[in-house]
């Protein structure tokens, strides 16, 4: 059975702790992201190396790893789990050496070289080094020398795990936000933090860098699922730009996979006092039919994600 979900990088954590128990089953699972956000490390990263984010891309990547090996003990590598998740203060001009050090600690130098591009960008003076992702610096600066699939392809051969995670476009862009205001938030780092609901979030904008159009295998995987599932995440930043950008909605429309929509359990920052109503009629807009889909919302949600229309 082939599973395509769309994501962002958090939202699916139990889904795909749940789906990966069928894997040995003949289960083929693919996650179809954008690589927009740019918030934090990521979005110093994409600064300095002109790139997409990695930060979701990363999260998925790791997620799987420690999915399939769930039963822990000699199955998980310390090291790769510390160079995913671990973030840590760099002390400026000593960034290099401190972050060589820490490849060197994790058995990790064969990066060594990346990490050395990186560090020789211009750029790289014009920020601080705080609450950083080290593998946030070798993912993006892989994706300038070597690209994105290839960049990804690797780091699943190196986790042991299927190349799954597909970007919706190569497109190098940045969202935006308009509120109902006519406010645009003009950072995809804000936007996940608005928190205003008197001044609601109604519309995506996009900032586009570089054009390449739509992935041909995002497109194909939709169209050859037997199920495609929407997953739980933030909703301005992640799941909504994946399906309107460039009218990608109109592949999963004509796809002829099971369709479900797996409703938020809370309010994210970006959709703060937007009730799950107001979030269906915000994905309609984008031209998703969702007369195709099964709705489901979690008997456990807060109540204004769980509202009903009676008409």
């Amino acid at each position: 059975m082939k599973v395509v979900i769309i994501s962002g990088g958090s939202g699916n954590d139990t889904l795909i702790k749940g789906l990966t128990k069928y894997i040995s089953s003949g289960l083929d699972i693919k996650v179809i992201v954008n690589a927009y956000d740019n918030g934090k490390s990521t979005g110093i990263c994409r600064a300095i190396t002109n790139t997409l984010g990695v930060s979701d891309i990363r999260k998925n990547h790791s997620r799987m790893y420690e999915s399939i090996n769930a039963g822990g003990g000699d199955s998980l590598n310390v090291n790769l789990l510390e160079f995913y998740n671990g973030r840590f203060n760099f002390e400026k001009g000593r960034e290099l050496k401190q972050v060589l050090k820490l490849l060197k600690k994790w058995k990790l130098t064969e990066y060594n070289k990346y990490v050395k591009n990186f560090f020789k960008h211009e750029t790289v003076s014009n920020y601080e080094f705080k609450d950083f992702s080290v593998s946030n610096i070798v993912y993006s600066q892989m994706y300038e020398e070597i690209g994105y699939e290839l960049t990804n392809k690797h780091f699943c051969d190196k986790l042991g795990i299927d190349d799954f995670v597909v970007l919706n476009s190569f497109d190098n862009l940045f969202i935006k936000a308009q509120t109902e205001s006519g406010h645009v938030i003009q950072d995809e780092g804000e936007t996940v933090f608005w928190n205003n609901k008197n001044d609601k979030i109604i519309k995506t904008l996009y900032d586009v860098r570089t054009h390449n159009g739509l992935n041909e295998r995002a497109i194909n995987l939709v169209m050859d699922a037997d199920l495609i599932i929407i997953s739980t995440g933030t909703f301005w930043s992640s799941i909504q730009p994946t399906i309107e950008y460039l009218d990608f909605y109109k592949f999963i429309n004509q796809s002829k996979a099971k369709k479900i929509w797996a409703l938020n359990n809370e309010e994210d920052g970006d959709s703060f006092g937007v009730s799950n109503l107001e979030l269906i009629d915000f994905m309609a807009e984008t031209g998703l039919d969702l007369s195709q889909f099964d709705i489901l919302i979690n008997k456990d949600a807060r109540q204004s994600m769980k509202m009903t229309n009676d008409k």
